[in-house]
Formats: structure tokens, C-alpha cells, sequence
């Protein structure tokens, strides 16, 4: 019986050490841990580097994928910029339309009113949504070139002076007769009518209206000759060719002369414009012709009689 109750402890201490921390986690084998590596080691500076080259490439992957997208919306934001500008141009530079009259007939609402209220929406390309007022548009805009901006030249003004004075007329901010002066002054833009008190202006049109044939020693047609003032004459050729010899040089316009099979035309149509001029009672009277006279011209048409 004592032997019997000794066996059954025995047998309960052995299925009590089946449970043991030990033998139910025995499987998990705890890893050695790593020897720390020295970082100035030969092997720890490789490893540093190693792990550097990689990460700088992650970087510049990451960079140029930014870049593209940055370039991608850049592009598309000008073009938006670029419609606004040339909506704005059109209304005030080339219709010289003025800021403190009514957008249409019968409106109290002038322009200038209309820009202080209109925003205009921009979407990006992520499909999120802006609206600007033109004033902080043309600002942004103005990071641009007006070449960029696919601004034409006007009135003598280059495609940057134009995005300049559109960013100005927007800017509500600012007094409205000197936003209206900037464009009303551009030269081929509408001018106030001022009285021709003198005639002159008169006489000008008149001159104008004055133009003979041109032909060459062969009496082929080559363009017209047009009378645009006393002694001022300009020629209109037919076709791409032209009776100016600008052989010594485009831009040097002093050596400019017409070819000798033209020269006797031309002092035909000096001729004819001096029998015209004197018929419209014209004063003063351009010169009766252009015969061993000198010939100096202007630009690449126009020439003065001397």
C-alpha cells in the first residue's frame, strides 16, 4: 500500500512537469543575439554605405516621380493662366473696353465691379478645386514669360509689357484711372478723338489714299507705290519679291537702293503721285520726281525723296 501510494505521487510529479514552462515552450528557441558591430569598423563602415546607397536611391526615385508630377501640374496651371490672361486681353487691350462703364447696355454693374466679384475655378490634376480672384490669379500668373503665356504683342508692347499691364488692370486694389490709362495709351489701341485744327491729319488721309502702279523696264506689274506724305513714299510689292536691294545688308537700311530695272518705275510713280497730288490741291506738294534726287530709306518699304 505505501509503495502503491509512493507510485501514485511519483505519477502525479510527472504529469505536473509536462506543464513546466520548459517542456510546453520548449520549441521556442530564444537567437542568440547579434554581436554589436563596431560603426568604425572596416565592416560597419561597409555596412553604413551599403545602407546609405540604398536609401539615397529610394530618394532620387522618389524625386523624380515628385518632379514629374510637379512638371505635369506646372504645364497645367499655365495653361489655365494663359487662357484667363488672353480673355482679359481681349476684353480691355484689344477692345479697349473701359473699366468704369457697364459690361453691357442698360447694366449698372461696370467692369471694374465684375472683376472685383468674378472668380475663376482651377481644377489640378489630383481633381481638387481653387477659385481665385483675378487680382491673386495674375499674381501667381506672373511667374510665367508672356511668351509662356502665349501673350501677343501690341501696340509696340512685347508680350512681357502686356502681362504686366493685364496684372495691373485686375489689381482692384489700385486706382482705377491708372489702371484705365495703362492699356487706353497703347499705341493702335482706341485714341480719344482729338479736332484737326491745323488740317493736317486731313492732308495725311488724303496722301494716303494716293498710289500708282510700279512696273519694271520689262512693264511687268512688281506692287504700287503709295504717297504717305509730302515726300514720303512707300513700297507695296506684289508677291513675295520686292524691287529693294537689301543685299549689303538687312538690318543696315541706309545701304538699301532699289535694282536697276526698277529705278525708272519708280520715277514714273513719283511722277504720276506728283500729277495726283497737285489734283487734290495737296500742300505741300511732294517731290515732281524722283530723277537724280537721293533716295534714303526708312524701314524696308518706306523711303524718303531728297
Amino acid at each position: 500500500m505505501r509503495n502503491q501510494k509512493k507510485s501514485i505521487n511519483e505519477e502525479i510529479e510527472r504529469i505536473k512537469s509536462l506543464f513546466t514552462e520548459e517542456r510546453m515552450f520548449g520549441n521556442l528557441v530564444e537567437k542568440k543575439e547579434k554581436k554589436e558591430i563596431d560603426p568604425f569598423s572596416k565592416k560597419g563602415a561597409r555596412k553604413s554605405k551599403k545602407i546609405q546607397k540604398k536609401t539615397n536611391k529610394e530618394l532620387d526615385r522618389k524625386e523624380k516621380n515628385q518632379n514629374k508630377l510637379s512638371k505635369k501640374e506646372l504645364n497645367s496651371f499655365k495653361e489655365f493662366c494663359s487662357k484667363q490672361m488672353n480673355i482679359i486681353n481681349n476684353v480691355f487691350i484689344v477692345k479697349q473696353n473701359s473699366l468704369d462703364m457697364g459690361f453691357k447696355e442698360g447694366s449698372d454693374k461696370t467692369w471694374d465691379e465684375l472683376l472685383k466679384e468674378r472668380k475663376v475655378s482651377y481644377e489640378n490634376n489630383d481633381g481638387e478645386t481653387k477659385k481665385y480672384s483675378y487680382t491673386d490669379l495674375f499674381t501667381e500668373c506672373s511667374k510665367f514669360t508672356g511668351e509662356e503665356l502665349k501673350l501677343k504683342s501690341f501696340g509696340g508692347k512685347s508680350s512681357d509689357d502686356i502681362k504686366k499691364i493685364l496684372t495691373n488692370i485686375v489689381n482692384t486694389s489700385l486706382p482705377i484711372d491708372g489702371r484705365m490709362n495703362s492699356y487706353k495709351n497703347i499705341e493702335g489701341g482706341t485714341k480719344e478723338k482729338v479736332k484737326d485744327i491745323t488740317g493736317v491729319d486731313k492732308i495725311k488721309k488724303k496722301f494716303k489714299k494716293l498710289k500708282v502702279v510700279v512696273k519694271n523696264q520689262d512693264g511687268f506689274d512688281v506692287g504700287e507705290l503709295i504717297l504717305v506724305d509730302a515726300n514720303k513714299y512707300m513700297v507695296d510689292p506684289k508677291g513675295s519679291f520686292t524691287p529693294v536691294d537689301n543685299s549689303k545688308g538687312k538690318n543696315n537700311i541706309k545701304s538699301f537702293t532699289f535694282y536697276p530695272e526698277f529705278r525708272d518705275g519708280i520715277d514714273k510713280g513719283v511722277e504720276q503721285l506728283y500729277t495726283m497730288a497737285k489734283k487734290e490741291k495737296l500742300n505741300p506738294l511732294p517731290p515732281l520726281t524722283s530723277k537724280n534726287k537721293t533716295i534714303e530709306f526708312t524701314d524696308k518699304k518706306t523711303f524718303l525723296v531728297k
